[in-house]
Parts: C-alpha cells; structure tokens; sequence
C-alpha cells in the first residue's frame, strides 16, 4: 500500500472562496482553511480530503490522524507493507511523534 498525504496552501483555502478577492475586505473577515490530500494506492486508487480548521495545527498530530483515519476506511485486509510519501518537514513528518506511531503499528502487526 502507498500512501502520499500532501497540504495545500492556506492562502489558497480562504473561505468564503472568491476568485479575487475584492479590495474592501480584509483578511481578517476570511476564514483560513487547511486542506490536505491523501492519495492511497494498492492495485485500486483511494483519495481522501481533509480540511482542518484555523486552531488546529499542522503537526505530528494531524499526520498521524491522517494515517490513522485512512488505515480504518480501508476495506478488507491491509497489505504487508506500507509506503508513505510526505512532505520534507520535521515540523510535521520527520520527527519522533511520527515515527513512534509508525513503530507503534509495526511492534502491533500492522505492517
């Protein structure tokens, strides 16, 4: 199974969305959305969307609930072996929190 988990820009997830943004509102008025994709592969392509609002933070918290929400929509047996494609960040990706999830799955026989 791969599994890619990328974010998009905040600027770009303003809410309420306008193609410009006209000059008399301010930023402060707009509500910043995080959207992040998580794209699943294995013989079948699987996406899923997730959008988190201004107080939730993008840290290893929000990676591993990704993780872990995808895992449990998976249908039937997971398979052996699990690649994941993140992002270059240790704010977010490369860190120990992650990482101890991951062995966490692995010491359980997930993966």
């Amino acid at each position: 199974m791969c599994l890619l988990i990328d974010g998009m820009d905040k600027r770009k997830t303003y809410l309420p969305h306008f193609y410009r943004i006209p000059k008399d509102i301010r930023d402060e008025v707009l509500m910043q959305m995080h959207l992040v994709g998580a794209l699943v592969y294995n013989g079948t392509v699987m996406s899923k969307v997730f959008f988190t609002y201004p107080n939730v933070h993008n840290d290893p918290n929000l990676t591993i609930t990704i993780i872990h929400r995808v895992l449990q929509s998976w249908k039937g047996l997971l398979p052996p072996t699990l690649y994941l494609q993140l992002d270059n960040t240790t704010r977010e990706n490369k860190n120990s929190t992650v990482f101890g999830y991951l062995c966490m799955l692995v010491d359980k026989q997930v993966f």
